[in-house]
């Protein structure tokens, strides 16, 4: 409902349920889940209709830019779509259209950094589709460069940020993996991060549980060493110098 309420013009916004009852059965079917009453398409050729609808406004495609969560920036940047695999990047046609991508991918890789790696995998995927159909080259190039110039310094300052890399770990590993791809060197302030590492490892140790009644804690201070230890060697030996690994 709350994709619905922003997504939706306010003009034409009727309430969610008079919408849903109209459009169900023809268009989408709800389908009961463990938590809520998931909403999906009744068919894929209604799904295609509608980003093809979406696709051919340009108010609604920025409306809808502006607005997107994870999987709508997925949308927009999606390859061989329709029913003759034919729709390639729908949502992204103007230059206006990549700014306003571009501003919400790095909203959303400042919340959710591991989102990178899942923008750089499509944006891989988008590449090689350009080595074999040159209309894609000139998007290519622009995916890469807003990676490389937007979305990796962002993803950089949200891990910079308290301890949110030793927290993610995961998108901390992944955000060195692909700036070495790219043949960059990302500069993540680990300080909040070794804080909170050396707190939780003093917390564990004095805990008054049996020490296996807890993996997570050591797993995670575990992963977050070797990620260290792989992409910023000198940091790592620097900690070992100073205490701060034993």
């Amino acid at each position: 409902m709350s994709c619905y309420e922003k997504l939706c013009p306010s003009q034409i916004q009727q309430p969610f349920n008079t919408v849903l009852a109209e459009l169900t059965e023809a268009f989408v079917r709800k389908r009961p889940s463990p938590f809520d009453v998931e909403i999906d398409w009744i068919h894929p050729s209604c799904r295609d209709l509608a980003i093809e609808e979406l696709a051919a406004n340009r108010q609604d495609r920025e409306r809808f830019l502006a607005q997107a969560i994870k999987s709508g920036l997925l949308l927009a940047m999606s390859l061989g779509g329709g029913p003759e695999g034919k729709r390639d990047l729908p949502l992204l046609q103007t230059d206006t259209d990549w700014r306003i991508f571009t501003a919400r991918a790095e909203l959303i890789v400042q919340e959710e950094p591991s989102f990178l790696s899942t923008l750089w995998f499509n944006c891989k995927t988008l590449i090689k589709a350009a080595g074999e159909n040159a209309s894609l080259k000139e998007a290519a190039a622009r995916l890469r460069k807003i990676i490389l110039e937007a979305l990796v310094p962002q993803t950089v300052k949200s891990l910079s940020d308290q301890a949110k890399a030793y927290e993610e770990v995961d998108a901390l590993n992944s955000l060195f993996n692909i700036c070495d791809e790219l043949g960059i060197h990302p500069r993540v302030n680990l300080a909040g991060a070794w804080k909170e590492c050396l707190a939780r490892a003093k917390y564990w140790v004095e805990d008054d549980r049996v020490i296996w009644q807890d993996e997570f804690i050591p797993k995670r201070i575990l992963k977050f060493l070797q990620v260290v230890r792989q992409w910023l060697p000198d940091e790592y030996k620097s900690a070992l110098k100073n205490r701060l690994v034993d």
